[in-house]
């Protein structure tokens, strides 16, 4: 069964402040200057029943988060489930999210679905979440996984 979700974005987004979700957001360029922070996006699933309640509830949720972690993901589901199970059953999202120690230089990395999170460094090198390079950046230290 398809759900028309036309009205509605089904994208949000949790800068390290606050959640964000509304069609034609002007970009922004930001220089964060706290030394730790979690940052965060979620993409409803365009064919499941009220896919921008799973993403903003997703983000509401990673901004109450303190450290990721593996458990993470697992705890954002089962809140997930608990929320939105009973109104909107079968709602869902993909998810990555980033946890950046500026003070190390380490970045933890989750995510579900076909949610990528992209690595830049210095000197433009790209890496990305992407399930072929997860041994790479296990070895490099940035994902967790």
């Amino acid at each position: 069964m398809g759900f028309s979700n036309q009205q509605h974005n089904q994208d949000a987004l949790f800068n390290g402040e606050q959640v964000f979700q509304y069609k034609l957001k002007t970009a922004e360029t930001r220089l964060e200057t706290r030394p730790r922070f979690i940052i965060g996006i979620a993409d409803g699933i365009s064919n499941s029943n009220h896919p921008e309640k799973a993403s903003k509830s997703a983000m509401h949720l990673l901004s109450r988060t303190a450290k990721l972690s593996r458990q993470t993901i697992n705890h954002v589901q089962a809140a997930l489930s608990k929320e939105l199970a009973e109104d909107y059953f079968g709602s869902s999202t993909t998810f990555v999210a980033a946890e950046i120690d500026q003070t190390t230089g380490q970045t933890k990395i989750i995510s579900v679905g076909d949610s990528r999170a992209y690595l830049i460094d210095t000197q433009g090198t790209l890496e990305a979440t992407d399930p072929r390079s997860l041994d790479t950046l296990r070895i490099a230290g940035w994902f967790v996984g």
